[in-house]
């Protein structure tokens, strides 16, 4: 798809009346683009990252009829070593008011063990989504982990996004010297030269190659340098 200057969507007026910077990125315009055919059908929805919740709300205000999960650590910590204050905010007000339709969920999305708990608990429960957004913390690691482990949570047909993807190309996240380990790199490599699914940070070829044979799309959607964000459609 080729780039998509900002208009005044549903989504993006949605997203500037509730704060989120997607709107400055504009990824708002692209993802209206996409979700509208599904925005009123009835599924769960997942989000990775939800600093104060603006986006949070404005997916709840968007999918009207949408199950919508948040999932962070909520410890202020950001992948570039940035800390803000006061990070279990959303948490402790959504944990008082428990308003229809959100779900929040204490996630280390750097951790393989507490990605490997919330796949089981989802999977427990009959769970499947059909948007993942990974807006966490961008960390080369973190973001090839994430999609590892969730992609078996995603529905036939759905979406993995991976939002800020720019980073794999930026200072102060984990690239190495010789860049081997971006996710941009790894994707690119996918959608260009069909090469399989593979990551330093994963040892399982044999589930990595089943990934592979499952993904039907790539898009890398590109604003400016520091605003690009990545869709994976599932078969």
């Amino acid at each position: 798809m080729d780039t998509v200057s900002e208009c005044k969507n549903e989504l993006s007026i949605l997203g500037t009346s509730h704060g989120t910077d997607k709107v400055v990125h504009g990824f708002t315009t692209y993802y209206d683009k996409i979700f509208t055919p599904i925005r009123n059908d009835k599924f769960n929805f997942l989000e990775i990252g939800v600093f104060f919740g603006a986006s949070i709300r404005m997916w709840h205000e968007y999918f009207p009829n949408a199950m919508i999960r948040g999932a962070d650590t909520f410890e202020g910590l950001q992948g570039n070593g940035n800390v803000f204050e006061n990070p279990s905010r959303y948490y402790d007000e959504w944990n008082i008011y428990r308003p229809d339709r959100i779900e929040l969920t204490k996630l280390d999305q750097s951790s393989k063990t507490h990605l490997r708990e919330f796949v089981d608990f989802c999977k427990s429960r009959n769970i499947k989504f059909k948007v993942i957004i990974d807006d966490g913390s961008h960390l080369m690691y973190d973001q090839q982990i994430t999609f590892f482990y969730l992609w078996e949570l995603l529905e036939d047909g759905g979406y993995f996004i991976m939002e800020d993807i720019h980073t794999s190309e930026q200072g102060g996240y984990d690239v190495n010297l010789k860049k081997t380990n971006t996710t941009k790199g790894i994707f690119m490599g996918m959608k260009y030269n069909h090469s399989p699914f593979r990551s330093i940070y994963i040892d399982n070829n044999e589930v990595c190659d089943t990934i592979t044979k499952q993904v039907s799309e790539i898009d890398l959607y590109y604003s400016t340098a520091d605003s690009q964000t990545m869709l994976i459609r599932k078969k």
